[in-house]
């Protein structure tokens, strides 16, 4: 009598240990007779061995092997019960491993297995036959084979590279995926498969974007087994045309802060501001609508900046490409030392800050020289003199002021404003001042009182 050992070996381990299982996508190839055109014989535990045997019985095939349902890591097989047999072998083997060999999975006298534990992506072959027990030999009746995988995993993520002219996009490679199915969706229509790539491919050019349009792409992993398409979830990027990096308008370092400026998008709502000082690690300082931006003071050193446009679309942020900025942070103006004690005035921004022994005392909107015919110097200046109550006296005009902080000559100076009763924005396009910098009554009577002739001010 001669008896496999490969299927005694087997057949003995699948008494002791099962595994399980659950499975992936949509039927697979079933072959009947492959790779064994003969009955099988196999020992089982209690059986009577005797000479070598045949299929007296006759076993059929088994038939309507199918994944129950679809998972990452498992296999889930049933199929349609056999008349005659005992009981069911199950031998699998890895399509992902060349040259594999069959191993027992499981005997069992159920119609369904599981296999657990497995990898996203991966293939698998299994034969399945019925058995039963001829003048006391286990017989195996002829083998079907069924061919099929677990999902491949999500796509994890997906980034914008491009939004000018034409929508660029990169996702993260998925392993053992076969290839990539790419689907659009845009204001008209629901979403529509537009391309499929091989595994090698991880950027999308949308040439069919049109600029100023809102579209939503998704990217779903899939793999080819059996016969059958297998794919995963899916990562979803949405995207406007035209929402693209801001240009650097002459971005600088200005007393330990960065002022930061670019150029406006036509498609931004507006514009979120990043910090690192690593690289590494980005910290969103503020969202605003405006083309520049006065940081918070920093130490000295590299800071690292992002600027990202951003629509708002359904009540969402979309985002666009971002300019990255880096500037060297320094206590300096123009290239001299400040101190810890100074007014700082930003002309774009209308907005002047004093700080006193490095503790802000003052923050607050001005009006500075109308703006491309009295603008107010820039550069680095300090206090000449101060006077209260003053009265000024121009070319035809009189003024009278309760608090006047003169910082270049007697001309220009600092000093309330009673006849406004706004401050800041773009008033001083149209309606600035002479080229003294307006402030409001209570915050110039605070600096008033707390500074000194000779401290800087600084007007960039």
């Amino acid at each position: 009598m001669r008896i496999s050992t490969r299927r005694i070996l087997c057949l003995a381990l699948a008494l002791i240990t099962v595994f399980s299982a659950a499975a992936i996508s949509a039927g697979a190839k079933v072959t009947s007779n492959f790779p064994n055109t003969t009955p099988k014989q196999i020992s089982i535990s209690g059986a009577v061995s005797g000479k070598q045997g045949t299929d007296s019985a006759n076993l059929g095939i088994v038939q309507n092997i199918k994944a129950q349902s679809y998972y990452t890591d498992k296999i889930s097989l049933s199929w349609s019960a056999l008349d005659g047999a005992m009981g069911y072998n199950v031998y699998y083997k890895s399509l992902d491993t060349a040259g594999a060999k069959l191993a027992l999975l499981t005997s069992t006298k159920s119609t369904s297995v599981t296999m657990n534990n497995l990898t996203a992506g991966s293939k698998w072959e299994f034969e399945i036959c019925g058995y039963t027990i001829v003048n006391g030999v286990v017989c195996e009746g002829k083998t079907t084979v069924y061919q099929t995988g677990t999902k491949p995993e999500d796509v994890p993520g997906m980034w914008l590279t491009r939004a000018s002219q034409h929508i660029w996009f990169r996702w993260t490679r998925v392993s053992k995926a076969d290839g990539y199915y790419i689907y659009r969706k845009d204001s008209s229509s629901g979403f529509k498969k537009i391309k499929d790539f091989t595994a090698s491919d991880t950027e999308f050019e949308d040439t069919g974007s049109s600029v100023g349009n809102t579209y939503t792409y998704r990217v779903e992993a899939y793999i080819n087994v059996g016969g059958q398409t297998l794919t995963g979830g899916y990562n979803e990027l949405i995207a406007v045309d035209g929402l693209c990096a801001p240009g650097n308008r002459g971005s600088m370092s200005m007393i330990s802060k960065a002022y930061l400026r670019w150029s406006e998008n036509d498609y931004a709502d507006g514009y979120e501001i990043q910090h690192s000082s690593d690289q590494k690690t980005y910290t969103t300082l503020v969202s605003t609508y405006k083309t520049f931006y006065n940081t918070p003071r920093f130490n000295n050193g590299t800071h690292y900046f992002r600027i990202i446009p951003y629509a708002v679309r359904n009540g969402k942020k979309v985002y666009g490409t971002y300019t990255k900025m880096s500037l060297y942070i320094s206590d300096t103006a123009y290239g001299e030392y400040v101190g810890t004690t100074y007014v700082a005035i930003c002309i774009e921004s209308q907005y002047m800050w004093y700080y006193k022994n490095n503790n802000l005392v003052v923050s607050t909107s001005v009006v500075t020289g109308n703006y491309n015919s009295m603008d107010t110097p820039k550069g680095y200046h300090s206090v000449q003199s101060k006077a209260s109550p003053c009265t000024l006296v121009g070319d035809g005009y009189v003024s009278y002021v309760d608090y006047w902080i003169a910082f270049i000559g007697s001309g220009y100076g600092i000093h309330d404003a009673s006849w406004r009763s706004e401050f800041g924005g773009e008033i001083y396009k149209g309606n600035g001042s002479h080229g003294c910098v307006n402030t409001p009554y209570n915050a110039v009577q605070t600096i008033y009182n707390n500074i000194s002739v000779g401290t800087p001010v600084i007007v960039y």
